[in-house]
């Protein structure tokens, strides 16, 4: 690692207060500080045998887009190779954004505390959803769509690819075929996280003031030109993500109609198999959604 930072920011970088913040199987993220140049840096690095797809690359475009175009808080891409050519891994460095957890801040925010940062991110979330594309799809490492498409063409092939037991993902797409009139409108297509889960934002309090501030958005990995509403259904599916507060902050006045309230629950039952990890409360959650949809249990090895 330390031949990588040199290479990237000149021979007399060092690292210092190095920190793991999180280690798979070829697949490690990390924190550091930097000195010649001065900074903060989280170093993602991901070989041939991670267990994720991990196209910096492409992660990096999406950045580079969010930055320019919104004033949504996202690190700032300092350098981006997937070739290999140079090093052992795939690697993405950004900067370090100020803050701590959403997961682990919570416990401390006063009603008031949460309703005012739901409102932030639900400015974010209409920022990011303003970032439009010509179609559907996965994005590519140059910022475009790779192959637009119709919305439930897309999100069938995203589905395939994303569910990793081939016998829900082909319950995925039955469900999505079955109800094929519900998804044949949809919102523009637009910039779509997909993964607004409480560890992929950042909060931190101001002293002066005592009022938190949205500070970071992290991890675009699973970032697509989808429909907004994947974003939401995901976080009005998760718990302590969405008060009244967030609705209004993205600027929602009104309760879903009835072919939304049907794709939001199919686009959650996609988070569910996607996920797909044998604890009680994610069966217990799938078995819900399921209920909805009139579809038996599943349960996860």
């Amino acid at each position: 690692m330390v031949r990588l930072v040199r290479r990237e920011f000149g021979a007399a970088c060092r690292l210092r207060d190095v920190r793991v913040a999180l280690r798979r199987r070829d697949y490690t993220v990390v924190l550091a500080g930097l000195s010649d140049p001065p900074l903060d840096v989280a170093i993602k690095l991901a070989g041939p045998e991670a267990p994720i797809a991990c196209p910096f690359d492409r992660t990096a475009a999406i950045l580079r887009l969010v930055r320019e175009r919104t004033a949504v808080p996202v690190p700032t891409v300092l350098a981006a190779d997937t070739s290999y050519r140079d090093c052992p891994w795939r690697y993405l460095i950004t900067t370090a954004l100020p803050g701590v957890r959403w997961h682990d801040a919570r416990q401390y925010w006063t009603p008031d505390d949460q309703a005012d940062l739901w409102g932030q991110l639900g400015r974010a979330a209409a920022a990011l959803h303003t970032l439009h594309f010509p179609g559907y799809g996965e994005i590519g490492p140059d910022g475009r769509v790779l192959d637009g498409a119709t919305y439930p063409v897309a999100l069938a092939e995203r589905a395939w690819r994303q569910i990793g037991e081939p016998r829900h993902a082909a319950l995925f797409l039955a469900v999505l075929d079955a109800r094929a009139e519900a998804f044949a409108q949809a919102s523009r297509p637009c910039l779509v996280h997909d993964d607004l889960n409480p560890n992929n934002l950042l909060v931190a309090r101001d002293e002066g003031s005592g009022c938190w501030h949205l500070t970071g958005i992290l991890d675009f990995d699973s970032a697509w030109a989808g429909a907004a509403e994947s974003d939401l259904a995901r976080l009005a599916f998760w718990d302590g993500m969405a008060g009244i507060a967030f609705w209004s902050g993205y600027g929602v006045t009104r309760s879903p109609t009835p072919r939304e309230a049907e794709r939001r629950l199919v686009l959650q039952l996609l988070w569910c198999l996607e996920y797909a990890q044998p604890t009680p409360r994610h069966h217990e959650d799938t078995a819900r959604v399921c209920a909805v949809l009139g579809l038996p249990p599943i349960a996860f090895d």
